[in-house]
């Protein structure tokens, strides 16, 4: 790959990467504080800590979806320049690896969320 489309490409997947590892790390306690707070009333501070935690965790998920896009103007890019098959499809690959990766996630938020939902 050209030099500058490389080193986007590294910069955008390490982005998503710091992204998927703090949405990781911070998934399971948000998973407990929701479930613990599932059957409070939403004047509760336990209920307001879950609501918290989970902003958190959808943040990280808005950082890598931000990525997504950067890569889907990466491979815009890269076809406007006619750039090489195999350039194109490793920007490919990594839009797609992020792209399911990101609506795992969301399936995960929307069912926390829905919990707290009153």
């Amino acid at each position: 790959m050209p030099v500058e489309i490389d080193a986007r490409l590294a910069a955008i997947t390490a982005r998503a990467t710091r992204a998927n590892e703090a949405f990781v790390a911070k998934l399971q306690p948000t998973q407990r504080f929701v479930k613990a707070a599932a059957s409070s009333g939403v004047e509760t501070t336990r209920w307001a800590e879950a609501q918290v935690r989970l902003a958190d965790l959808t943040s990280h998920h808005g950082e890598a979806r931000v990525a997504l896009a950067d890569l889907d103007l990466l491979a815009a890019d890269a076809l406007f320049a006619l750039g090489p098959a195999e350039e194109i499809a490793t920007i490919t690959e990594a839009q797609d690896r992020l792209s399911t990766t990101l609506d795992e996630y969301a399936e995960i938020l929307a069912g926390m969320s829905a919990k707290l939902d009153r």
